[in-house]
């Protein structure tokens, strides 16, 4: 497992879900169902993807001729991406990292959350569990799967970068692990999204269930609260740091 700093996290949803995540049944969706996902705020037919620079490529055919020129001047954006092969099974949990950089300061030592972050996650659901990631981590690794070896996590932050520049790509090359890329995001649509994720695998390979994800069934949370979305957007303070 790859270790970070601990957060903060919310994690927005229906009410019944979060529930049950605070009793311990933790959720991880598939990164297909992110991909295929057509919502503005969830879905991201970019996830996981590295988009490769149409300029530095060439295709060729049967007599070594490269006619990419042809293709990328038709007129039309032509998209070019890298992804690991078989990976849309691979699975996440994600939610945002109450941090500085998503809050304003009021006063001296008194922070609220910024309007960006508010009218980032306000539609992800109408409730919202505040929970940290050291217990949730530790929780899963404490797991029937977890004890026995079975499954595997990586959980960080996520790195956001505008997409279009290639200029810079060391994000996705971070630690250099293959699950590198599953850490990066486009910066001009989520980067208020503030998004802290795991990446769960196994060994051998997790099954689906009928919901597209996976459970994992841990011991009930100890450091969990149930907010209304509205409530909390609007009244969570921070004081002192």
């Amino acid at each position: 497992m790859v270790k970070t700093p601990g957060f903060l996290l919310a994690k927005f949803g229906r009410k019944e879900h979060l529930e049950a995540l605070k009793n311990g049944i933790i959720f991880f969706n598939a990164i297909k169902n992110y991909r295929n996902d057509g919502t503005s705020y969830r879905g991201d037919s970019m996830e996981g993807k590295i988009p490769i620079d149409p300029e530095q490529v060439k295709m060729f055919d049967e007599d070594g001729n490269d006619f990419w020129p042809l293709l990328k001047n038709v007129g039309s954006y032509v998209s070019l991406t890298w992804s690991w092969q078989g990976d849309d099974d691979l699975l996440m949990f994600c939610a945002s990292a109450l941090t500085k950089e998503i809050m304003k300061n009021i006063e001296d030592n008194k922070w609220i959350l910024g309007n960006d972050f508010k009218n980032a996650v306000k539609e992800f659901g109408d409730y919202v569990i505040i929970l940290t990631s050291a217990e949730l981590c530790s929780k899963i690794m404490e797991s029937k799967e977890g004890f026995n070896n079975r499954i595997h996590i990586d959980a960080r932050t996520i790195i956001y970068r505008e997409l279009s520049d290639f200029s810079d790509t060391d994000a996705y090359r971070k630690t250099g692990s293959q699950l590198d890329p599953y850490f990066v995001k486009d910066y001009s649509k989520y980067r208020y999204q503030n998004e802290w994720r795991i990446i769960l695998w196994g060994d051998p390979g997790l099954q689906l269930n009928e919901f597209g994800g996976y459970f994992i069934k841990t011991e009930p949370l100890e450091y969990a609260y149930i907010f209304e979305t509205e409530k909390f957007l609007n009244g969570f303070s921070v004081e002192g740091i």
